[in-house]
């Protein structure tokens, strides 16, 4: 039976690996959270225009806003500016951030939209 000889560098790549693996899971995790925070604020973001473009047709902005968001942990509130022309939406909520783990605190997002108000849409022939 042949002898090996002793290699200096027996059980390296075990080593690397597992000096490497919790850097790579850290950058994964840090990866996963930020998509979930720009995801989360995309969203607000597309509510408070769709919030925002609807109590703008309405007579009764404040209700339209919250028939929209009734069922979602958003709050928000609406204003006119000083001509009665101008309608803004502000929404804020709070999310937590999707680290397995890692006790994060949550975060606040908020948005605004403006749009003109339009007041009801008339049929006309």
């Amino acid at each position: 039976m042949p002898i090996r000889p002793h290699r200096a560098e027996a059980g390296q790549a075990t080593v690397e690996f597992a000096l490497l693996l919790p850097l790579f899971v850290s950058c994964v995790a840090i990866l996963v959270a930020s998509i979930a925070v720009g995801l989360a604020s995309l969203r607000l973001a597309d509510t408070a225009r769709v919030a925002a473009r609807a109590a703008s047709t309405s007579d009764n902005p404040r209700q339209t806003v919250e028939s929209l968001l009734a069922n979602q942990e958003i709050a928000h509130s609406e204003s006119l500016d000083a001509t009665n022309q101008f309608l803004t939406v502000s929404l804020r909520q709070k999310i937590r951030i999707p680290v397995i783990g890692i006790p994060i605190p949550s975060l606040t997002m908020s948005a605004e939209s403006t749009v003109l108000l339009e007041g009801l849409p008339v049929l006309t022939r």
